[in-house]
């Protein structure tokens, strides 16, 4: 199960309810119960709340907020006196806190002698196109297809509607979805949607249950609703648009089950959209795959021709992957490896990374793959930089990074990596810093360049597009000499 931080629960009524999150910098995460959806707003926290902890508040009006209420990022029922006490709790992933589990509480009175049954998301954020779109884009609420010619984002409020415009800003479509639903996929040429939301009638069923939308995002027509049991989410879409590929995490058992199962366990498979069928995933030879994955994934990156996606999984300590496709069972020994999906052949691999990799934060952890298609994973707890074949799927070198490059890297308080590769050289951006290294030596090449925002993402390429969120534009990268 991925690291978290308890936010909940909220008391009081269900509307105008909310969760005061500190962040330790004075600067707050609010979500705020509105009937069934609970949203996040940020804002700067009032003098008077504690320094520290959680605070629980009964309405927003009390909290300064500096931002209006963003797309809803959970769902929830009423508890029979219109209480949130011994409601699903909503939780921010320590490391990646971008992303939210509602989980059960069973532990209503905070004493801490209950266990929780956790329906936590196991999906990675999506990936940041590799071109950069005409219009304003903003990582942190839409996506874009891989070339950032459509722009896909839910509209704020309680209407619930997905809009679609082009790279360039050309509104393109409109579609009521309803309320609850979060954006997780897009596809290659960016003409599917797909929505998630955790249905309503979980809490009434006393079970996860997901609802998934797919709309075409071209004509503007909602074309699938899918209901399945268990928390079942949305990852990519094959290029034919026949299948969306899912992440099963394996919760279909009631929530206030003692052996409500593994959470941090997960799988992915097709879900065919004509039948709403789920079915078993394949290797790259074909053969069925029974992988079974329980690390934390960093955020999605595309292959140079968006037909593969690719992503770095960290602290996996359960066996994945099978014979057929380089899979191993290790026990409890932590593991890298980079999860390869292939959307035009629809195959799935794991490969592993080298000894060493894997066993830290996924902060200290970034992936790149090259225009040619090789892939690129740096780990800093292991000090190495490993470089694998796409065509082979195997790792074919490792090399130490150097002291110099190290020292400038770990320190206390840094932020997350992000890797580019852009020919003979390789670009590591850390908060407002970015380094450009020689991609055989990796030796630094000239110092450390800085940024004028912290980097959220980077996308490979000739020149390297480092990606700030909050509505800024992307900045191009060049590489030295």
């Amino acid at each position: 199960m991925a690291d978290h931080i308890d936010i909940g629960p909220g008391s009081g009524d269900v509307d105008g309810g909310c969760v005061v999150v500190d962040e330790g910098n004075g600067d707050t995460m609010v979500l705020t119960v509105e009937g069934e959806a609970v949203r996040r707003s940020d804002g700067k926290r009032p003098a008077w709340l504690p320094a520290l902890g959680i605070a629980l508040a009964g309405a927003l009006g009390i909290v300064a907020v500096g931002d209006v209420l963003s797309d809803v990022v959970g769902v929830i029922g009423a508890d029979d006196d219109g209480s949130l006490d011994d409601l699903p709790v909503l939780t921010a992933e320590a490391e990646n806190p971008g992303r939210y589990g509602l989980y059960q509480q069973n532990d209503p009175d905070g004493v801490g002698d209950g266990a929780d049954s956790a329906y936590e998301s196991s999906a990675s954020p999506p990936p940041l196109p590799l071109s950069s779109p005409e219009a304003a884009f903003d990582p942190d609420v839409s996506l874009a297809s891989h070339d950032g010619s459509i722009i896909a984002y839910m509209s704020s409020g309680s209407d619930g509607v997905l809009r679609a415009r082009t790279g360039a800003g050309q509104e393109l479509s409109a579609v009521p979805i309803g309320g609850g639903y979060e954006l997780r996929s897009l596809s290659t040429d960016g003409s599917l949607a797909a929505l998630w939301r955790l249905s309503p009638d979980a809490e009434r069923l006393n079970v996860a249950v997901s609802d998934i939308v797919v709309v075409n995002t071209v004509i503007g027509e909602l074309i699938s609703r899918v209901r399945l049991e268990g928390l079942v989410e949305p990852e990519a879409f094959s290029t034919d648009g026949r299948v969306l590929f899912v992440l099963d995490s394996q919760v279909d058992v009631p929530t206030d089950s003692d052996a409500a199962g593994e959470p941090d366990q997960y799988r992915i498979r097709p879900l065919d959209l004509a039948s709403g069928e789920l079915g078993q995933m394949l290797g790259p030879t074909k053969d069925p795959v029974d992988e079974e994955m329980n690390g934390i994934g960093g955020r999605q990156i595309w292959g140079p021709t968006g037909t593969r996606l690719y992503t770095v999984y960290v602290r996996q300590n359960h066996s994945h992957g099978s014979e057929s496709n380089g899979g191993s069972n290790d026990g409890d020994h932590q593991i890298g490896f980079v999860h390869v999906l292939d959307l035009v052949e629809e195959w799935a691999f794991c490969l592993r990374l080298p000894e060493g990799f894997g066993q830290g934060r996924l902060s200290s952890t970034a992936l790149a793959v090259r225009t040619g298609g090789d892939i690129v994973v740096l780990d800093l707890q292991a000090g190495q930089v490993a470089t694998a074949s796409s065509e082979t799927l195997a790792v074919e070198r490792v090399a130490d990074l150097p002291i110099e490059v190290m020292e400038l890297l770990v320190g206390d308080g840094r932020g997350s990596l992000e890797l580019a590769a852009a020919g003979k050289h390789l670009v590591v951006a850390q908060d407002r810093q970015a380094l450009w290294l020689d991609a055989v030596s990796l030796e630094p090449v000239d110092g450390p360049v800085q940024l004028s925002g912290n980097v959220v993402g980077l996308t490979s390429g000739p020149r390297p597009l480092a990606w700030f969120g909050a509505g800024r534009p992307p900045l191009e990268l060049i590489p030295p000499g």
